[in-house]
């Protein structure tokens, strides 16, 4: 349990009672006055015990004598070239948790062990710099290895939601490849590190022939001191490709094996390729954590061919009017323009239609657009206008010509089976000999059921 004790901030002696209630000792530097910040501060005896359970570097196994109360730590992130560490420079500094800033091993050791030479200094600076933070960069390139390496990693300090296992049950069930294995593509390579033990310590993704590397994964320091030393530096994998790994079909839509990107965030599908970042006339796609991505993948209707997305052209089909798709470069080749839209062209005299004589049309194109006048027998654009009567759709031209409305009873009939009226109105001969016409009061059925006769 912790023991605080006021002490002077001069003489570094006790001015009261040790207390093992925080607030208690607070209370008590409170009765020392208002101004007992700058006189006295409040001193956690067992600072040290939190030390003791860090792993601190042991200068000893080195043939040095640890200063006491220093609890050396290496700086990781300056500790590049050469080793820095940081200390604590007194007892107050230690129960105050405020440690030095980094120095070089070099100097620390000079000023605490005045014994060395300079050349003693520099031996024992490399020496424990070439223990401690020298490790061995290596690089998998095959998909093969990149699995292993994510898949051996999931355990450890180095897992991350890419390292499940393939048999682990985390991914879909549909997934043939793990998703990682899209890393091998012509670009890139897995970076690793593993400490003298053999435990691998750190990974991360490199485009070798730019000499660049992203995120890193487990002990960043250490990884970066490697790729350092290496000739890597922090860079963009805009434009790096990764193998394209088809796991399933269904209809248009493919889907393709790819990890979470966490330096480019997403990618596009060349039809050849998984590329990294965006393109001009490419669908961005972005990864997720189940390690795959969904496109639509189209084959053209000419060649067979899978189409790029840029190079994508919709037609129609000629005997049904459904959208087909064929590559861009072949539309003015293998179409033809009717009616606002690209029909494709065949050789299949079954897909066409000869109307009105001498029109040849895709069949689907008559089913779209047209319609067969049941008085001339010949196709109409329905644009044109038209009605459609107990015989069948007429066009305008036929209807105002051939047809008359019933006035009794406002159904469309052929003017040849109609009766015109002194009157003035057409009546079909149903409708008279059923309603008749009534003038003046007077109903004349009889006598016009004599005329319709």
């Amino acid at each position: 349990m912790p023991s605080y004790t006021i002490r002077d901030n001069k003489t570094n002696e006790p001015t009261g009672p040790a207390y093992t209630n925080y607030y208690a000792a607070c209370d008590g530097l409170a009765l020392i006055g208002p101004n007992w910040q700058r006189t006295h501060y409040l001193h956690n005896d067992n600072w040290r015990d939190d030390w003791r359970r860090v792993t601190t570097l042991d200068l000893s196994e080195f043939g040095f004598e640890a200063i006491k109360d220093h609890f050396l730590l290496i700086d990781e992130e300056n500790s590049l070239e050469s080793v820095y560490v940081t200390y604590f420079v007194d007892e107050w500094a230690g129960a105050k948790g405020r440690r030095s800033s980094p120095t070089k091993l070099g100097r620390y050791l000079k000023q605490f062990y005045p014994q060395l030479t300079d050349d003693d200094v520099t031996t024992q600076s490399t020496t424990i710099f070439n223990k401690l933070l020298k490790v061995e960069l290596q690089l998998a390139y095959s998909a093969d290895d990149i699995q292993s390496i994510y898949e051996e990693s999931h355990d450890g300090p180095v897992g991350s939601c890419m390292s499940h296992p393939i048999d682990s049950g985390h991914w879909n069930s549909w997934m043939k490849d793990h998703p990682t294995r899209a890393y091998a593509g012509p670009d890139l390579a897995l970076a690793y590190i593993r400490d003298p033990d053999g435990e691998l310590i750190g990974r991360g993704l490199v485009w070798p022939e730019k000499m660049i590397y992203g995120s890193l994964y487990g002990n960043y320091d250490k990884m970066r001191a490697a790729l350092t030393a290496a000739g890597y530096t922090k860079g963009g994998f805009e434009g790096a490709r990764m193998t394209r790994l088809p796991q399933r079909r269904h209809s248009d839509q493919l889907y393709l094996a790819c990890p979470y990107l966490d330096d480019t965030g997403v990618c596009y599908d060349n039809g050849e390729y998984l590329v990294m970042g965006r393109k001009e006339g490419f669908d961005r796609k972005e990864p997720n954590t189940g390690g795959y991505i969904s496109i639509y993948e189209y084959k053209c209707a000419v060649t067979g061919d899978t189409i790029p997305t840029n190079k994508l052209a919709s037609v129609l089909a000629p005997y049904d009017g459904y959208e087909k798709y064929i590559h861009a470069d072949l539309r003015d080749e293998h179409t033809e323009y009717h009616n606002g839209s690209y029909w494709l062209k065949t050789d299949n005299e079954n897909d066409y239609m000869v109307v009105n004589g001498d029109v040849r049309l895709p069949r689907g194109v008559i089913t779209h657009f047209y319609r067969k006048c049941v008085i001339s027998q010949e196709y109409h654009l329905t644009t044109g206008g038209g009605v459609s009567t107990h015989l069948g759709w007429v066009s305008n031209k036929h209807f105002y010509t051939d047809f008359v409305v019933c006035q009794a009873t406002r159904a469309i009939v052929l003017k040849t089976e109609a009766k015109w009226m002194e009157h003035g109105a057409w009546w079909h001969p149903s409708a008279l000999r059923e309603q008749g016409v009534t003038i003046e009061g007077k109903n004349y059925a009889r006598v016009l059921q004599q005329l319709a006769a």
